[in-house]
């Protein structure tokens, strides 16, 4: 893949923020923002889910009161997917402009030697 390409930047900002890095062997920085990208992910999932739980169980007992959670426990894990999500997406805009600089700097050694 040439470091021109634009690829890493559309995987992380449309498939999950992560693969960008991947695809530029960035192991680490990928692991970590997939990681992290998916357990936040996974959290709000799991406050989402319960209250449809809830909600659902309404249909059959009518007698007992939900357990609803409010909508301010969605704030921290939402703050938190927000937070890797952008954070990924200038990781690997500025991985993606190291490697472009590092090829035209080759390139003008290549041409110009000292």
């Amino acid at each position: 893949m040439k470091p021109t390409s634009r690829i890493p930047i559309y995987l992380s900002a449309f498939a999950c923020p992560g693969l960008g890095q991947l695809v530029q062997r960035r192991w680490l920085a990928g692991g970590l923002f997939l990681m992290g990208f998916l357990l936040g992910f996974c959290w709000v999932m799991s406050i989402a889910l319960r209250n449809i739980r809830a909600y659902y169980g309404m249909l059959t007992d009518w007698n007992t009161d939900p357990e609803i959670i409010p909508p301010s426990a969605f704030i921290l894990p939402f703050l938190l997917v927000g937070a890797f999500y952008f954070a990924n997406l200038i990781d690997v805009f500025t991985g993606q402009r190291r490697q472009i600089r590092a090829e035209l700097d080759a390139e003008f050694r290549k041409e110009f030697p000292a």
